[in-house]
């Protein structure tokens, strides 16, 4: 079975590092323009309401954190994490966060836990 990528955490946050000013729109292209409807059918599916909270694990330049942030106003939060600190500074320069719109970086101590909780909670299922 196989354990996943190969490349240590570092070289995928570089990665993304690197191609971060460029990401959106190449998503955009890869998608055949079909990102923007997959986004909207995602916020969706969160049935997130006014006055909710979210979080956006490995959110990227911030577009699902955006559209998030709207959804829950107002009087809601989100926050928005992710291990490239290219990715979040993108997101920062593209969505002027404020106290109820936070964007982390370089939170692969909280991508370590969170994942560890999950796979607690899934082993106490089975």
């Amino acid at each position: 079975m196989s354990q996943g990528n190969d490349a240590s955490p570092q070289r995928v946050e570089e990665m993304f590092d690197r191609i971060s000013g460029v990401y959106d729109i190449m998503n955009l292209l890869i998608s055949g323009f079909q990102e923007p409807r997959w986004r909207r059918r995602a916020v969706r599916a969160t049935r997130l309401a006014p006055g909710g909270r979210a979080l956006d694990v490995a959110c990227g330049t911030g577009t699902v954190t955006r559209d998030l942030f709207r959804v829950v106003q107002p009087g809601g939060s989100v926050i928005g994490v992710d291990a490239s600190v290219g990715m979040i500074d993108r997101a920062r320069a593209h969505w002027n966060p404020t106290a109820a719109f936070e964007l982390i970086a370089g939170a692969d101590h909280f991508f370590s836990g969170f994942l560890k909780m999950l796979e607690d909670r899934v082993a106490a299922r089975i």
